[in-house]
């Protein structure tokens, strides 16, 4: 199913914005199935001691796990 504007579809049809989200969370759970994305990231999180969505963003990663090196000096 292809969404051109989610905002638009929330707002005129409801029916289809929830199948549409059903699928996108189908969709990612095989991928993680397949792909283990969610521990790796859990991983990052935990070692780097980031926020969990700071994970997809190496320089966020850096600052932590500098700022972390720093309170234990």
């Amino acid at each position: 199913m292809e969404v051109k504007n989610i905002t638009e579809l929330w707002k005129n049809d409801l029916d289809t914005f929830l199948k549409y989200n059903i699928t996108d969370v189908l969709v990612c759970r095989e991928l993680d199935k397949k792909l283990n994305l969610i521990p790796f990231y859990d991983e990052i999180h935990r070692l780097s001691h980031c926020k969990f969505s700071d994970t997809l963003q190496n320089s966020k990663i850096i600052r932590s796990e500098e700022h972390t090196s720093e309170l234990q000096s």
